[in-house]
């Protein structure tokens, strides 16, 4: 028996946690992190950081589980609506455009919203997992 086995206390119903076990989860300061109702968690956007200044990452995202909500974010940027019907991010014309990819060899989702500003501003927030447009809130999707 290894040493550090003799003090295990096995997971009791006293002992577990109930709630999504994120506590290890990176994220981006700003990002705000609350149970929901899927039996996950919602990770809150809160500021419209240009990709330029900065892209935002979240770590251990589960699809079906997890959510993302950008509406304070894009709120505060004066973005009124998400369009996600693009199909690439050069048909990005109007605040609010948004596109969404995976790529499976590094288990990473991209999402891309364009901004209010004159200039090509645009909030990039990449997150490990897959991603699918019903785990965005306000998507349009479900």
């Amino acid at each position: 028996m290894i040493e550090n086995q003799n003090s295990f206390t096995p997971l009791t119903s006293t002992t577990a946690d109930p709630a999504p076990q994120h506590s290890d989860t990176a994220t981006s300061p700003g990002i705000t992190l609350t149970p929901n109702d899927r039996g996950g968690v919602t990770y809150g956007i809160i500021e419209f950081l240009e990709a330029s200044r900065k892209s935002q990452h979240i770590a251990n995202f589960e699809t079906g589980k997890d959510r993302i909500d950008m509406s304070t974010a894009l709120k505060n940027a004066g973005v009124g609506s998400l369009n996600f019907n693009l199909s690439d991010i050069s048909e990005f014309r109007n605040p609010g455009d948004a596109f969404l990819d995976y790529l499976p060899h590094n288990n990473q989702s991209n999402i891309l919203v364009k901004g209010q500003s004159a200039k090509s501003s645009m909030m990039v927030i990449s997150v490990k997992g897959l991603v699918r447009l019903g785990d965005i809130v306000d998507s349009g999707w479900s």
